[in-house]
């Protein structure tokens, strides 16, 4: 669509709503959209404290239904691997791995510093069942740390992404079809 002159800059045209108001109709359904969405609502504004609570209140109400409504969801299994990995007896683990494998990938032989990760050869949720079944009086997170099969070179090996990549969804692709 091309312009010209005259319609792409209206000076001193008023806008198409000026000194037009909303209908009640109109005021109450703004009033109930913003009753539903508050957060959108307040963006910008100063919130006061009890409006905070309460839009606080009902994001951690819809996050955790939305999350166990899911299919999908699997217990919070996600935020645990996540804890683990964070944690400093793995981060020794993968080191380890990485010094007894040379700092290279065992199927490629890429030695991509940034591009290796340690692979548990026996698969995190297998472990991770392992040790919730062996060590039953302690959290998930305690029994995988405390769970020595978990920390066992023999069950890691360096790879480049790409060929974790291929290991990790490669054989679940084999498993399923």
């Amino acid at each position: 669509m091309k312009f010209t002159n005259s319609t792409q800059f209206k000076k001193g045209i008023p806008s198409w709503n000026k000194g037009k108001k909303h209908s009640e109709e109109t005021k109450n359904k703004i009033r109930i959209r913003r009753l539903k969405n508050p957060t959108r609502y307040w963006l910008g504004k100063h919130i006061p404290k009890e409006m905070k609570d309460k839009i606080s209140k009902t994001m951690i109400e819809e996050k955790t239904t939305s999350r166990e409504n899911s299919p999908n969801w699997k217990g919070g299994v996600t935020q645990i691997r996540k804890a683990i990995e964070g944690s400093t007896q793995y981060k020794q683990w993968r080191q380890q791995i990485f010094i007894r494998d040379s700092f290279t990938c065992q199927k490629c032989g890429d030695k991509g510093g940034g591009n290796l990760e340690a692979h548990h050869k026996k698969s995190l949720s297998e472990l991770r069942q392992e040790a919730r079944t062996l060590l039953p009086l302690f959290n998930l997170y305690d029994a995988c740390i405390l769970y020595t099969p978990f920390w066992d070179i023999s069950n890691g090996i360096t790879l480049c992404k790409k060929c974790h990549k291929k290991i990790t969804f490669g054989n679940k692709k084999k498993k399923g079809g």
